[in-house]
């Protein structure tokens, strides 16, 4: 039981150091959507995107499938 409650911990702290860099990378994206719409450019760049989810691959489908939502949300204007 130790042995889980141990893990746990060290999930919460890679929990956090994830909320921490998402919260960042959804900072920066609202920044880039904004300097796209000063600049009269689109949202998407197939090729960005395309780039980002090789590299997702990379470490395999359950963060290939967490980075296809994340780019969705991240295109979203808040």
């Amino acid at each position: 039981m130790e042995q889980i409650k141990e893990l746990r911990l060290e999930i919460d702290r890679v929990d956090e150091e994830i909320m921490v860099l998402l919260s960042k990378r959804f900072d920066l994206s609202q920044k880039v959507i904004k300097e796209k719409e000063l600049m009269g450019l689109g949202r998407l760049d197939q090729n960005r995107e395309n780039s980002i989810l090789e590299r997702a691959k990379q470490y395999g489908q359950k963060t290939y499938k967490v980075y296809i939502e994340l780019l969705r949300i991240s295109k979203e204007k808040l």
